[in-house]
């Protein structure tokens, strides 16, 4: 499946979310993980997961220390996430807490966006969704004047 569009969502008591509809049909399981770069979560179907997997077993850094510290770092961080049957993915409270979202106690105040970037879907707080977007719009300016579209 290739994940496009931009959700706003808010996560609840729990930590929990509804998926949006349009990508719960998929009837995947997924693997939450923190990127290295960025301040927002991956959320992997399991397909992708297995080939990331079989990226990380082809690793083959020069300096085998970071290779070791990259792959604890990236995959120490992964939790599998089954949709439950009200549709709802529960985050991680070490993953919340890496995202940087909100830990205030009221739900209405931790409010993410899911972004579906190709084959993974990116959960940010809004707030640094916010920040980053600023910055990327820059950047997609210039690229897409080198690309002409």
């Amino acid at each position: 499946m290739y994940y496009s569009g931009i959700y706003y969502h808010s996560l609840d008591k729990k930590n929990r979310f509804f998926l949006p509809s349009k990508l719960r049909k998929s009837k995947a399981r997924f693997v939450f993980t923190t990127p290295v770069v960025d301040k927002c979560i991956y959320l992997y179907p399991d397909d992708e997961w297995k080939k990331i997997l079989l990226k990380f077993d082809n690793l083959q850094l020069k300096d085998k220390s970071q290779e070791r510290a990259f792959k604890r770092i990236f995959l120490s961080s992964a939790e599998d996430a089954q949709v439950d049957p009200q549709g709802r993915l529960l985050i991680p409270k070490k993953l919340i807490s890496e995202a940087k979202i909100d830990k205030k106690d009221s739900p209405a105040d931790k409010k993410i966006v899911i972004v579906g970037i190709g084959n993974r879907l990116e959960i940010w707080s809004e707030k640094h969704w916010k920040q980053y977007l600023l910055k990327a719009k820059k950047i997609s300016y210039k690229v897409a004047q080198e690309l002409e579209i």
